[in-house]
């Protein structure tokens, strides 16, 4: 016998804590840009947050459903589509893409993943233009492709890239610009009926690793260094700098400072100093992390071919959503905390955020 499905529940997204904060400190906001910057918000930033109040709104708009079978019917509210707000269209949006990957796009070999992370300025300069977020994913993935392509000895085929993604946020809503890239771990190669092998790679070793990250950093401090953007590389007219910065540089520097991290009990708002003493955090787990100049790349996490649970569920992580909406809550003293992780004894780390004044 079968069971039954859940019934259906339509969202309540306006009881939500980010719901609520968007709503009132919203228009604030934007007045607050008009008059503190030269140039005004993106208009795709303004539509953005607009479509995000209405999403699951009834009075927005709503489609009636009913099954020809039963005659049940209901009715669903139209979503806003939006990336990277929305938690629960960014949800959906990472649900899907997932499953296309796992099940139309990657075959059944084995996979692993490589993560790089920049240090503080290149994170922000990748964070506010385009053309150096999009350099730096070219240059991580033709690093890694040549540590394929010596260790193949031209024996194969290079494996393509399958999925790039690229993380924007730290663990506590900070901007962190990083790059989590998932690729076959290995290279095709032709048999004499003129089939393909899949030939499984070896794992990177530590000396490879450091080869293809000095090698980034090689790459990317040239490319930085033709276009004017070291300090101190390249001589730029100093006219053609902008007068002030504008709300998405002056948003991404506020976005990547450490701000406040407390650790309290769990479900409780006070929180002292001396709790943040008492209750460390545990020591980090030795992996196969590589760090040179402050770019960091590791590649400790391996998929075999038939791991078909662990492949979307690390593809779900390539794609996930900038922050936890379950982790967002308000405090009695009317601040916003958003926790971090969990520490030890019951303990939580929180970073806590005060609404604009």
């Amino acid at each position: 016998m079968s069971r039954l499905a859940t019934p259906y529940l339509p969202r309540r997204p306006q009881e939500t804590v980010l719901y609520g904060l968007v709503k009132e400190h919203w228009r604030d906001f934007v007045q607050h840009a008009r008059e503190t910057y030269e140039a005004r918000l993106p208009k795709y930033v303004v539509d953005k947050f607009q479509k995000y109040l209405a999403c699951g709104d009834f009075a927005e708009g709503f489609v009636h459903v009913q099954c020809a079978s039963c005659g049940d019917d209901l009715a669903v509210a139209f979503s806003c589509k939006v990336r990277g707000l929305c938690p629960s269209c960014a949800g959906r949006r990472m649900a899907g893409s997932a499953a296309h990957l796992v099940d139309r796009v990657l075959p059944t070999v084995a996979v692993r993943q490589y993560v790089l992370a920049f240090p503080f300025e290149l994170s922000g300069l990748a964070a506010t233009r385009p053309e150096v977020l999009a350099a730096l994913s070219r240059i991580f993935w033709e690093s890694l492709l040549r540590r394929y392509r010596v260790w193949a000895k031209a024996a194969g085929y290079a494996p393509e890239a399958v999925e790039t993604g690229v993380h924007r946020c730290g663990a506590s809503l900070n901007v962190h610009v990083h790059f989590h890239l998932l690729c076959l771990d290995g290279v095709y190669v032709r048999d004499g009926d003129d089939t393909l092998r899949f030939e499984p790679a070896p794992a990177p070793t530590r000396a490879e690793l450091e080869s293809v990250v000095q090698r980034v950093y090689a790459r990317v401090m040239k490319w930085l260094a033709r276009r004017g953007l070291l300090r101190g590389a390249a001589e730029v007219d100093a006219s053609n700098a902008p007068p002030s910065p504008s709300p998405a540089e002056a948003l991404a520097l506020a976005g990547m400072q450490r701000g406040t991290l407390l650790t309290v009990r769990e479900s409780s708002d006070s929180a002292t100093q001396d709790d943040a003493a008492l209750a460390p955090l545990p020591p980090p787990r030795v992996t196969d992390a590589v760090t040179h100049e402050r770019f960091n790349l590791h590649a400790s996490v391996h998929l075999d071919a038939h791991d078909h649970l662990g492949r979307e569920r690390l593809c779900r992580y390539l794609s996930r959503p900038a922050f936890a909406l379950c982790r967002l809550r308000m405090r009695r003293d009317g601040n916003v905390s958003y926790r971090v992780k969990k520490a030890s004894r019951g303990r939580v780390t929180e970073r806590v955020m005060t609404p604009p004044t």
